[in-house]
């Protein structure tokens, strides 16, 4: 069990790593076509942008289901929930206090 806990609190740091990497060299490169809907004025709820927690949402999804269902072993549903919890910590403060978009 405390290797869970363990696997789970390092893929969240490492998450923290991950979204750096992405942010700098996919979404200020390949992937500006989506991201630079969040360098503008919104106009609705919505931005072109926010697909990109959706496609980080698939690893995690993945992951949670192949530990629980697939029989994968609990490590996958460790990092899949700690994908998870990043995403939810980075929304929290990126989105909801940065930009105010609640």
């Amino acid at each position: 069990m405390i290797a869970l806990v363990l696997i789970f609190l390092v893929t969240v740091a490492g998450m923290e790593l991950f979204a750096n990497v992405m942010h700098r060299w996919v979404m200020h490169g390949p992937g500006w076509f989506l991201h630079a809907s969040h360098h503008r004025v919104r106009h609705g709820p919505f931005e072109w942008n926010d697909l990109y927690a959706v496609i980080f949402a698939v690893p995690s999804i993945t992951l949670i289901y192949g530990g629980v269902q697939a029989d994968w072993g609990d490590w996958a549903t460790a990092v899949g929930a700690g994908i998870a919890a990043y995403g939810a910590i980075y929304f929290g403060f990126h989105d909801v206090i940065v930009h105010q978009r609640l």
